[in-house]
């Protein structure tokens, strides 16, 4: 279907011109995967074939497929990537099932998820076979049109799914399962109930949307308590109970519908649907749909019938028209909370696995371990991916990290913060020995730049960034914010260094400040042995909570740190984590959420 809205939408361009793409580890079978035409019109002519040809003069690209082994695909990419120029652009597809940790060390034009959709494909083969016609235009980045597409995509289905969503972690509902299945069947209705109850409280579930806590009737955090279960109870319990028992990784999924009431004592149906993603290591997803007003109807529509039984020899034309109407308005119904279900979970999955790449291309706690052995990383995404990243690297001695804030959150956020991690690591090349506010000087010129070529574009990327560099031979560190502060934590006590006030934005670009003249305020520390250095975003001081839904802002954040500096190194993290969740308590994140700690 894809493939023919795409073709029709090539006959309002009107052009003849055709791309020769070959495809190797990969056939065409599947004729909806593979799209007919790019989005501007040109036609494609895929050639599906086995080795690469000697005579590959004719081909303006190559994909290559996720048919074969791991090994052979990466072959033939190393073969592609060094022959000599004039080949045309190489892009990869990536199975959801790839290990994909190491793909990104392989030179390649673009890699590209092959469960997406045939017109997503078709957008990015555009972006990277750009046509001939204006030659003095540049191409828009391929990596940002299709972050704009895919964003106002997921944005929008977040936004109007009528579905609620819980997470939790498989492997302590697993243990569960072992202990009340050596119990034997349940003796009653009230025992089989109790055991379905104790399987769903064993789970440490995670809220995830606004309808979740609406359907459930939530004001505590579920990762802290979730006696809430003790208001549900399944319309078939046993059979429920049975279901739920059932539920393994080779039965990954069952559907029931239960009754749950709200403190006042008022119940509603909900449609409950439990899912173990063969993609997601040790999770669990559990959506839920409304179906009170459902249930009303089919109340309603028994009442009547049994009404009617007193007229029922001259009524029965109409009883029958009026089931068979019902019983089509309810198949209708169930397909729809079918699909709503699958695809909720479907756009998980995907924004899963757009985390995992990204944490591919962005450094993460194992990389910041690797230059900061003594060091403590807490990310908290607000919607799974997105727009806090970390940059490292170690030049002459010195080691620089900077934490960066990027505009926004979830998958435009996410999308901004490669776009940021390429002016950053740019900015820091740009300096052999440069100090923390030379690179944030010259991280919002390289911003300013790229803002000042794409006026006609929203003008939407913006950054607040601590960097540090320490020196271990001189045992000092020097500091720069962007709007962004650092804790000092010495025998037992904080002090709060303050950045410029000053964000990396591109508002200001015509009056941006020469090269050379300092925009942001650099500081120097002298280490001591055991002193400890955090640094942090905004959404861990702006988020609100407490008993008086206060923000915590930078006061108590340095209270639990100094706190916490007595802890051994390999308890601290945990604690600084627990005290943050118990001040959110059941209040929705409001931003993503980071925090470093290195101590000396």
């Amino acid at each position: 279907m894809e493939s023919a809205m795409i073709k029709s939408k090539a006959t309002v361009v009107q052009s003849q011109d055709r791309v020769k793409l070959g495809l190797l580890h990969a056939s065409l079978a599947a004729r909806a995967k593979w799209p007919d035409f790019l989005m501007d019109g040109r036609q494609i002519e895929w050639v599906a074939l086995d080795i690469l040809p000697k005579d590959y003069s004719g081909f303006d690209g190559w994909v290559i497929g996720t048919r074969g082994n791991k090994a052979s695909r990466i072959r033939t990419l190393d073969t592609l990537t060094s022959l000599k120029l004039g080949l045309g652009p190489v892009m990869v597809l990536l199975h959801p099932m790839d290990e994909q940790d190491d793909w990104l060390a392989y030179k390649a034009d673009a890699y590209h998820e092959s469960s997406s959709t045939a017109a997503l494909l078709a957008q990015r083969l555009e972006h990277l076979i750009p046509a001939n016609s204006g030659a003095n235009k540049q191409p828009p980045h391929a990596g940002q049109s299709l972050a704009k597409a895919e964003s106002e995509f997921w944005r929008s289905l977040f936004n109007f799914a009528g579905a609620g969503l819980l997470t939790g972690r498989a492997s302590s509902f697993f243990q569960s399962q072992e202990q009340i299945n050596a119990l034997g069947p349940a003796e009653s209705r009230q025992n089989a109930l109790e055991r379905t109850r104790q399987l769903l409280r064993s789970i440490q579930w995670e809220l995830n949307n606004q309808r979740a806590k609406a359907l459930l009737s939530l004001s505590d955090p579920i990762s802290l308590d979730t006696q809430f279960f003790n208001r549900l109870t399944p319309v078939h319990i046993n059979t429920f109970l049975k279901e739920l028992l059932s539920l393994s990784n080779q039965n990954r999924h069952f559907s029931g519908e239960v009754i749950i009431r709200d403190v006042t004592g008022q119940s509603r149906f909900l449609s409950v649907e439990v899912t173990i993603p063969s993609e997601i290591d040790d999770s669990l997803l559990m959506t839920l749909l409304d179906i009170s007003d459902r249930n009303k109807l089919e109340q309603e529509l028994r009442t009547h019938v049994q009404n009617l039984e007193d007229r029922v020899n001259e009524r029965t034309l109409e009883i029958r028209q009026m089931h068979a109407l019902l019983e089509r308005d309810n198949r209708q119904r169930e397909k729809l909370n079918k699909q709503v279900r699958a695809n909720y979970v479907e756009i998980t999955k995907s924004i899963i696995h757009s985390k995992q790449i990204l944490e591919l291309a962005l450094p993460g706690k194992e990389a910041v371990k690797k230059i900061f052995p003594q060091s403590i990383y807490i990310s908290r995404p607000l919607n799974i991916i997105g727009g806090d990243f970390l940059f490292l690297d170690k030049k002459e001695g010195r080691k620089t990290l900077a934490l960066i804030d990027s505009t926004g959150h979830g998958v435009t956020g996410a999308m901004i913060s490669l776009t940021g991690s390429m002016l950053m690591r740019a900015a820091y090349a740009s300096h052999e020995q440069a100090g923390p506010a030379a690179i944030l000087d010259q991280f919002l010129n390289n911003c300013q730049n790229m803002m000042s070529s794409q006026q006609k574009g929203p003008q939407i990327h913006g950054f607040d960034a601590a960097i540090i560099t320490v020196d271990a031979q001189n045992k000092t560190l020097q500091f720069a914010g962007a709007k962004s502060h650092l804790f000092l934590i010495r025998e037992g006590k904080e002090t709060l260094y303050h950045g410029t006030r000053k964000s990396i934005y591109a508002e200001d670009v015509q009056s941006k400040k020469p090269l050379g003249i300092q925009a942001f305020e650099q500081q120097e520390i002298k280490l001591s042995k055991g002193d400890q250095i955090f640094l942090y975003t905004d959404g861990i001081t702006d988020q609100f909570g407490g008993p008086k839904m206060k923000k915590m802002g930078r006061r108590r954040l340095g209270e639990i740190l100094a706190d916490k500096s007595k802890l051994p190194f390999q308890d601290r993290g945990k604690a600084i984590q627990n005290d943050l969740l118990l001040w959110k308590g059941g209040h929705f994140k409001i931003d993503d959420a980071s925090l470093v700690g290195l101590e000396f």
